[in-house]
Order: C-alpha cells, then structure tokens, then sequence
C-alpha cells in the first residue's frame, strides 16, 4: 500500500512539473515574439474594417466629420494606404458615392498579468479598442447607401520595457493607459501562483524522502 502511494505521489508531482516546465517555456516564448507597435496595430485594424465594409467597391470620395486634426489625419492616411495596396482604379466612379465616417474611437489599454506582478516577466496584456461610424451615400443624390458602426477590439501581449518604442507615434490616441487590478485580484492571482508552485515544491521533496 504504501508503494502504491508513493506511485501516485511521484505520478502526481511528474504531472506537476511537465505543467510548470510547459508554462516556463511558453512564457519564454512570449518574451521572444516581435511585438508590433500601437500605430501599426491601429492601421492593421482599420484596414480590415476597411475591407470589410468596401469589398467589391470602386473607390468613392472620403468625407470625415471628425473634428480632431490627428483622427482626421489618422483615418485620411490610412484610406490612402488602403486603397494604393488594393490596386484598382481609383479613377473609376470616384465620385459616385461618399463614404462618411461620423464618429472615430480608438482606446488603447494595458494590463498587468500574475506573472509580472510577481516580477517575473514584464509582458502586458494589450487592449485596442476600435470604433467607427458612419455611411455610404450616393454623391449625387445624397441618399444613404449603407450605415455601419463597428467596434473591433483586439487583444495580444506587449514587453513594458519596450512601451516607449511600441507608443512612437504623431497621434496622441495610441497612447495607451495602465489599467490597475482591484486590491483583491492585486493580491489574489500572486497568492495563488505561489500556492501552485509551493505544492510542486511540497510534492517534489515528498517524493524523494
């Protein structure tokens, strides 16, 4: 009986430490991956919501009612990337529909994981938050077309210690801000890796005495 046990023990404490050797390496994978800066991301994201509103479309004209200079800026460059790596004729029918864009968002947030509270690691959790609003309207008529209002949010993992190259940008919007834990989660999640890892610890010298 007591072999027995000390089979499951050492079962037990193998499956621990294949699991904590599987986190180790995929946080050193983290840590490895080119992470892309706010600016690129927020292109990436308008332009698919881009292709996703005007596929199949000839170019039509871009009005932008945003009042901000940098969204302004922001959403008339990134028409011009679209379009020049769509490769169609951007003479044909330009002016035969308006797209308008009423209403412009972008919110960029980070977060900090147990890993990095526990100085780990330095990896954050990136938000973006995108949102964009507006209509396709024939130029002529001024009848509407198509409405749309979408709002994308995209998530992926970015080094702090790079956080002054990843927000290099002239817009103001993709700065990001650092979203704090409750007091609760602030202290919860830490105490919980620890109690993981000080059972693998327990496990690991149960077995061998």
């Amino acid at each position: 009986m007591q072999k027995y046990f000390q089979a499951v023990k050492l079962k037990t404490a193998k499956i621990c430490m294949q699991t904590a050797f599987a986190l180790l390496l995929s946080s050193m994978a983290l840590n490895a991956q080119a992470l892309g800066s706010n600016l690129s991301l927020a292109d990436s994201v308008y332009a698919s919501v881009l292709d996703s509103l005007l596929t199949g479309e000839a170019e039509p004209a871009l009005k932008i009612h945003d009042s901000a200079s940098d969204s302004r800026t922001f959403l008339r460059s990134g028409w011009i990337q679209y379009w020049a790596s769509a490769g169609t004729d951007t003479e044909m029918d330009s002016s035969a529909r308006l797209f308008v864009i009423d209403r412009f968002a972008l919110d960029i947030a980070y977060f900090e994981n147990s890993t990095r509270l526990l100085g780990f690691n330095t990896i954050l959790k990136r938000r973006l938050s995108f949102f964009l609003q507006g209509w396709l309207e024939n130029a002529k008529s001024g009848k509407v077309v198509r409405s749309f209002s979408i709002h994308k949010t995209e998530y992926d993992l970015v080094d702090a210690d790079r956080l002054s190259a990843i927000e290099k940008s002239p817009f103001r919007f993709t700065k990001g801000t650092m979203k704090t834990k409750s007091v609760w989660m602030h202290y919860l999640e830490p105490a919980v890796v620890i109690s993981a890892v000080s059972v693998i610890i327990y496990l690991f010298f149960s077995v061998r005495t």
